[in-house]
């Protein structure tokens, strides 16, 4: 990684510590139709979806899907609000980082929704560029969430793949940053190191990175 350029940040479960408030989400919504989300069941089965993905899993109507999604949407950016928060060390970390590196965010999560939370903690201005859910047609672990970052970075700059690090926090994840031929650092922030053998890099801690990506030892 002797020419890497540019951070590609997952947000929920890397930057942000919002599982449980998706789970809490999913499950106000979902109780019009009497179904519940277990804590296992969300982690094992769902945590590399988007809202979309979600819900077609679990409901048939597409117009219900799309107030379920909405509705989810308005919940999640309440509990946001009132109580997430970030991963401790990540605000001083994306600060170091945004010294030496181009840093962006490729996440399933809603534009709104990592709008919101960037803004509440001063982070906004840090990133270049934000792919969302709304600008995908595919959630991971297809590649395209990850290769329109780069197509928007190479409107201005000249940015290969494997100029790219992505900074994953589960399987599916990492298989999009891999697919599209990036480099991939996972930390065990939501599974345990065994789940994540495909990433190129696995850390434990936010000091771990910084010190890998800070003290050139890459």
């Amino acid at each position: 990684m002797e020419n890497l350029k540019v951070l590609i940040f997952d947000f929920d479960g890397v930057i942000f510590d919002s599982e449980s408030l998706h789970l809490q989400a999913f499950n106000e919504v979902l109780k019009r139709h009497n179904i519940s989300i277990s804590e296992e069941v969300y982690y094992k089965d769902f945590i590399s979806f988007d809202d979309k993905g979600v819900f077609e899993k679990l409901i048939d109507d597409k117009l219900t899907i799309d107030e379920l999604i909405r509705d989810k949407n308005i919940f999640f950016e309440k509990y946001s609000i009132d109580n997430g928060l970030l991963f401790d060390g990540v605000y001083e970390l994306i600060k170091k980082l945004s010294t030496k590196y181009i840093l962006c965010i490729g996440s399933g999560a809603k534009r709104s929704e990592i709008i919101s939370v960037l803004k509440k903690f001063n982070l906004e201005s840090f990133f270049e560029v934000i792919i969302s859910a709304d600008d995908v047609n595919y959630s991971k672990p297809n590649p395209e969430t990850f290769q329109k970052v780069i197509d928007i970075l190479n409107e201005s700059e000249n940015i290969r793949a494997i100029d790219c690090l992505v900074i994953e926090d589960t399987p599916g994840g990492i298989s999009a940053a891999k697919s599209a031929n990036m480099f991939c650092a996972s930390i065990t922030n939501t599974f345990d190191k065994s789940f994540l053998l495909e990433a190129d890099f696995i850390f434990n801690s936010y000091r771990e990175i910084e010190d890998f990506l800070l003290l050139d030892i890459n």
